[in-house]
């Protein structure tokens, strides 16, 4: 069986409240440590308003999909094509970067967003968030979407010509 053979798969994440702990855990922990590095008050403050920042970036973008460009759907075509939909509503086609981490517990893609958007309109507009990516806990999808989707994944990259 062939990647080209498989149909097509949609994914429709939800929030991931497994993500979202692990972030506030590390965030918390980097908050934590930062309190005893020798560094003057002032720089603490700083960073750790830099922190403040990332967990809720993170937190609102790949865990609770708040965030305006967090990734709600994509479409894998049988062709090994994707299609990404933001919150917002945006839809842009993509690319699967190699490099992507799959495993049973984790699954993070990296996609290339420098494609052409639904409209026709090069996304230039993105070219900050040029690479885009989705992480996947085990509730983040129904464990048959995962399952199907580590499979097409695992296959793909192995049967990849290049």
């Amino acid at each position: 069986m062939s990647v080209i053979a498989s149909p097509s798969l949609r994914l429709e994440p939800r929030r991931s409240y497994r993500l979202a702990a692990l972030l506030l855990v590390a965030h918390g922990g980097a908050l934590a440590l930062l309190t005893l590095t020798p560094v003057m008050i002032g720089a603490k403050w700083v960073l750790g308003a830099g922190l403040l920042a990332s967990l809720n970036v993170t937190l609102n973008t790949h865990a609770l999909l708040r965030a305006k460009q967090a990734l709600v759907a994509l479409w894998w075509d049988a062709d090994g094509q994707w299609t990404l939909r933001e919150a917002g509503g945006r839809e842009f086609a993509a690319r699967l970067v190699p490099g992507s981490y799959v495993t049973a517990s984790l699954i993070i893609l990296t996609f290339d967003a420098a494609a052409e958007d639904a409209q026709g309109r090069l996304a230039a507009v993105f070219k900050r968030w040029r690479h885009r990516s989705l992480v996947l806990m085990p509730d983040s999808l129904e464990a048959a979407q995962l399952r199907q989707l580590r499979v097409r994944l695992r296959y793909s990259i192995t049967s990849d010509p290049e």
